[in-house]
């Protein structure tokens, strides 16, 4: 139906891209050619180790998942190098809520004053979004975000002692069932050649939950091995959307026919196969 069909995105390398994503833009989508661009900044700086346990640390219960963010939050915010002031630490939930709920937690207590939120409420006026994303990469700041500022949103460092101090720091309490997400995630901190680092604190009770697997199975992984499962747990169940995704697109195609049908019909000067569609998508 389209001559041609063009797409931009940064999570589009074979590290970046599950397989199966990967097949569909290639056999269902029909996208031929693929260019890669190299980046016009310096060599990425981003600290991150997914089999060190001081990188992706895993809570049994929702007191001691507390207890490791704000612990994160205070290692984080202490400086990477011999230089007097503080790094600023990004914060993503999955939802607002979670935000709500963890910041009116007593483990907060002694950042919530100087803490901000970024969630759709308190950036629905764009002039406010822009205030608190600046906000962010300041010395000492702590931001609680969700989930949707995790892409796209441009976190400039203007800071130079934040810069000198080893950069912004981006914890994330969630385990990404999409590894584009994640990547984008990790891509707030670290940006244009500046320093920057990433780590995870998970609860268990929500992973089994997101992979349907047992508490007691992820009790079970050593700590240095939680990342290398639960990105095996993704793999898999990407593989199952992907099945599915298949399927609902071989019913959409039956009713995309239809409707291309009637259109062509209609331009030739038959109305009848249109309204006959418009009928039967309108029934009640």
């Amino acid at each position: 139906m389209f001559k041609h069909i063009l797409g931009v995105t940064g999570t589009l390398a074979d590290d970046k891209l599950p397989p199966q994503m990967k097949n569909i833009l290639t056999q269902m989508v029909g996208v031929k050619d693929f260019t890669y661009c190299p980046s016009m900044y310096h060599e990425q700086k981003r600290d991150f180790e997914p089999t060190n346990p001081n990188y992706v640390r895993l809570a049994k219960n929702e007191d001691e998942y507390y207890n490791l963010i704000v612990d994160e939050i205070e290692n984080r915010l202490s400086p990477t190098t011999n230089i007097e002031g503080e790094r600023s630490v990004l914060v993503f939930f999955r939802e607002a809520d979670e935000i709500s709920k963890f910041r009116d937690s007593s483990y907060f207590a002694k950042f919530k004053e100087k803490a901000q939120v970024l969630n759709e409420l308190t950036a629905s006026k764009s002039a406010d979004r822009d205030n608190i994303i600046k906000k962010a990469t300041v010395h000492g700041m702590v931001t609680l975000a969700t989930r949707m500022f995790g892409r796209g949103t441009d976190f400039k460092i203007f800071d130079d002692r934040m810069k000198k101090a080893g950069g912004m720091h981006v914890l994330q309490t969630f385990f990404s069932s999409n590894l584009s997400e994640e990547v984008q995630i990790q891509g707030r901190c670290a940006r244009q050649g500046n320093k920057g680092s990433y780590s995870q604190v998970l609860l268990s009770t929500s992973v089994a939950k997101d992979f349907d697997v047992s508490v007691s199975t992820i009790a079970s992984w050593a700590s240095a091995e939680v990342y290398t499962h639960l990105a095996r747990l993704r793999q898999e169940k990407g593989s199952e959307e992907v099945r599915q995704l298949r399927e609902q697109a071989t019913g959409r195609l039956v009713e995309h026919d239809a409707l291309a049908t009637s259109l062509q019909s209609f331009q030739r000067g038959d109305s009848s196969p249109f309204d006959q569609l418009l009928q039967r998508l309108n029934k009640i």
